[in-house]
């Protein structure tokens, strides 16, 4: 998961979609606020990250 300024992690995934919807999102920067750009169920989203945790 790329980083681009929000702090945190992307929270973990178990499951993914066999067919990949649009992304809203490329970058962090493309998200909202602290939010992140993560690997979703069916594509990248953005989401909240996990707070104490710095992207690797």
């Amino acid at each position: 998961q790329e980083s681009h300024g929000s702090r945190g992690k992307c929270p973990g995934l178990s499951l993914q979609c066999l067919m990949m919807n649009p992304n809203p999102c490329e970058h962090d920067g493309d998200c909202r606020g602290e939010k992140k750009c993560c690997v979703g169920l069916c594509g990248k989203i953005c989401r909240a990250p996990v707070k104490g945790m710095e992207a690797l």
